[in-house]
Parts: structure tokens; C-alpha cells; sequence
């Protein structure tokens, strides 16, 4: 997998700069992709509309973070392509439920968070809670594209986070892994870089902070999608707080657009969060021994704003990842990883392995991480992870280590 480290001396530009230098070809190519398949699958009429609906996440993004938009800027440029075409390949399929002729409408009519987040924080989950009951009506959802399942379990060797990342197939020669310094100003406890998966042009996937602070994300299709920030900005802001109570924090108060679940988690407490255009809840919370999340939202206000995606295993991965770490608890970090890979062939399948004769972007198993709380590390691999060899990415006094 390839491996960008961002030197710890430079500014958000020069590591734009730097990001796009180095990945100019990938990060076309994978841009042509993504354009390709956001018109087929997209509201789009063609790649011009899908263009223009990127674009107008722009100037989200620097009222969001300025920081990460001074990044994504000399990406950008150092790879010869539009600020829109980079953001369509960060933001991707949650552009495709967006109408360009709606998109200055939604902005518009976009409920303030701080409004129903502050609400949200009374249904946090007692500690003693670690799932979400039975009959919580989720329908069933998932974009036709992305399917992924996340554990979150506390064992007598620690904290772990554990997320597979179901994807087009044609994104996994794109995949790599990067090391984001993080200035920590006067505070001698502050974070100081972060270690996140991710693909060429892209601002972060998934990762963990050298504070033990890790995130993952997984898709929800939803009707009442708006203009919003990029989640892989969110994904990277969330990796600068050391603990996962502030992670938690920033996600709720950020303009979020679009249908997402955010698991996130220190060696203290983790959260589950599911968003849409117009609301932000928790579904778990506390220091609870286990908790899983696939493709489907578990709280009511969102349930009712999902559309049912033809195909979709989610409900069948939640069941057997419930079922399975309930009936027989999590050792520690090897058990996860291998559990983190089963596969049957089945709809229940924790890895997905797609046919090759569906064609070039047929959706599997791309890859997935391990993040070891308490030990502040990051195993990671691409494919299936039953089996396969993890790289071990971690942290040390000149930063990160591999």
C-alpha cells in the first residue's frame, strides 16, 4: 500500500502541494472513475452536472475548516485538476442523491445544528448498554456502491475499533495510508499526528490520532441529503480532538449533508453516530463492551428518511456481527481481525468478495483497519482481512512509525 508521510515543519498548503505532486496520475485517473460511475449511478445528467454540484461544497468546506481547505486546494492544483473534479472524488456517492437544480435551495433550507444536536446528547446510551434493541425498524438501505461494517468491543486485552471498507473494486489501486502532523499548540498533551487510511487525493478515510482517538464511517442512503462538508473532512477534524467525547462534539455541530455513521473511540468511551441533511444522532454511547453498525441507521429520524438499496446485506452483517461477538466475546486484537474477514458467500458475509464478470467497479472488500485503542496503533490491510498479513502503523518521537 502506499505510504504519505506529511512532514511535521510544513503547512497545510505544501502538504497539498506535496499530496498532489506525488499522486498527479492516480489521483486523475481515480477522478475519472468516480465522475463515471457518480453519472451512472448520480441524479446526474452528465459529468458537467455532477461537476457543479461538487463545487458548490467548496465554500462549506472553508467556512468548516480552513486549514483543510488550504490543503485541498494545492492537491488540486499540483494535480492538474478542478477543485470540484478533487471534491467529487472525497465526497463521492453522497453527492448522487443531490439535484443540481435543487442544490441552492437545500443549502438554504438547512436545519442550524445547534438546534436538535444539543437535544440529541440526553439519548446517549447508559453504560451498560452495547447495542441497539432489536426493535429499532431500521429499513433496509445502503448505497448500491459502498457496504461497510464496523465492531467497536472493549476486551481484557483493551479497546478496539474494527471497520471493513466495502467499495468499488476499482478504488483499491488507489488505497494508501497517511501520516498527518498535528500542531498541538501550547499543550503538552495535545495530538500531534495522526495516522489515516485513505486513497490519492483523498483527505482520510478512516485513522487514529497518537492520543488513542480513532473514526470510521460507513455509508446511509438517505432522501433528505443537502450541501454540506466533504465527510473525509470531518473524518480528519475528528482525528485532531484527544478524546472521542470532543470527536463526538464536533461531529454533531458540523454542517453535515449527507447519510453517514460515525463510530468513533478512545480507551475510555465510543460513540456511534448516524447523520443525514437535516439530523445528527446518537445511537450509542458510554464505555459499553460492544457495539456494531453496518449500512442501515438505527434511529428512528433516520430510518424514516432512508431509501432501500437494491441488494443490500447490511441487516444480514448486523444480525451475524451482533449474534456472533455476544455469543462468543472478543478475545482481542488477532480474534477481531480475523472475525473482521469471515466470508461464507453468504448475505451475512463480514467480507465481501465481488464477481469479477460484473465488470471493473463491481463492490467488494477493499481493505479495512484495526485500531488498537489503548496501544495507540493502526493495523491495517488491503482485501479481506481473515488472513491476510496486517501492516502495523504507529506512533513514536519522530512521529509516525511503520
Amino acid at each position: 500500500m502506499k505510504v504519505l508521510r506529511l512532514p511535521a515543519e510544513g503547512t497545510p498548503s505544501e502538504w497539498g502541494k506535496l499530496h498532489g505532486q506525488m499522486f498527479r496520475k492516480e489521483i486523475n485517473e481515480l477522478v475519472d472513475i468516480r465522475l463515471e460511475l457518480s453519472v451512472k449511478h448520480g441524479s446526474f445528467a452528465n459529468a458537467d452536472e455532477a461537476i457543479k454540484l461538487a463545487k458548490f461544497h467548496l465554500p462549506v468546506l472553508m467556512d468548516f475548516d480552513r486549514a483543510l481547505h488550504a490543503e485541498v486546494m494545492p492537491i488540486a492544483a499540483a494535480a492538474g485538476c478542478q477543485p470540484a473534479r478533487l471534491l467529487l472524488l472525497n465526497h463521492f456517492n453522497d453527492l448522487w442523491p443531490l439535484e443540481t437544480r435543487k442544490a441552492e435551495k437545500a443549502v438554504a433550507i438547512r436545519v442550524d445544528s445547534d438546534v436538535t444536536e444539543v437535544e440529541d446528547h440526553a439519548g446517549i446510551r447508559p453504560p451498560e448498554a452495547d447495542g441497539v434493541e432489536e426493535d429499532a425498524g431500521p429499513i433496509a438501505l445502503g448505497p448500491p456502491i459502498e457496504d461497510c461494517s464496523s465492531v467497536m468491543v472493549r476486551t481484557p486485552e483493551g479497546g478496539f475499533l474494527g471497520h471493513v471498507w466495502d467499495v468499488h473494486s476499482s478504488a483499491r489501486p488507489y488505497m494508501m495510508m497517511m501520516y498527518v502532523p498535528v500542531s498541538g499548540g501550547s499543550d503538552p498533551y495535545g495530538v500531534k499526528g495522526v495516522w489515516a487510511m485513505s486513497l490519492t487525493g483523498c483527505l482520510g478515510v478512516m485513522g487514529i490520532n497518537d492520543a488513542g482517538v480513532a473514526v470510521s464511517t460507513n455509508g446511509l442512503s438517505v432522501n433528505d441529503s443537502r450541501i454540506g462538508v466533504v465527510w473525509p473532512a470531518v473524518v480528519r477534524r475528528v482525528l485532531r480532538e484527544r478524546t472521542a467525547k470532543a470527536g463526538r462534539d464536533i461531529i454533531l455541530n458540523s454542517p453535515v449533508g449527507s447519510g453517514r455513521h460515525y463510530s468513533l473511540a478512545d480507551r475510555s468511551l465510543a460513540y456511534g453516530i448516524e447523520t443525514s441533511g437535516l439530523y445528527r444522532r446518537v445511537v450509542f454511547g458510554g464505555p459499553g463492551r460492544r457495539y456494531v453498525h453496518t449500512n442501515h441507521a438505527l434511529s428512528p429520524e433516520i430510518s424514516e428518511v432512508t431509501v432501500p438499496a437494491t441488494g443490500s446485506t447490511s441487516h444480514a452483517r448486523y444480525e451475524h456481527l451482533m449474534s456472533d461477538i455476544k455469543e462468543s466475546p472478543v478475545s482481542g486484537a488477532e480474534d477481531l481481525w480475523q472475525r473482521m474477514g469471515w466470508s461464507d458467500g453468504s448475505p451475512k458475509s463480514v467480507c465481501i468478495k465481488g464477481p469479477s464478470d460484473k465488470g471493473p467497479h463491481y463492490t467488494e472488500t477493499n481493505g479495512g483497519m484495526l485500531a488498537l485503542l489503548d496501544k495507540r496503533q493502526l493495523w491495517v490491510a488491503t482485501g479481506c482481512l481473515s488472513g491476510a498479513e496486517a501492516q502495523v502503523f504507529k506512533f513514536g518521537d519522530e512521529g509516525g512509525e511503520s
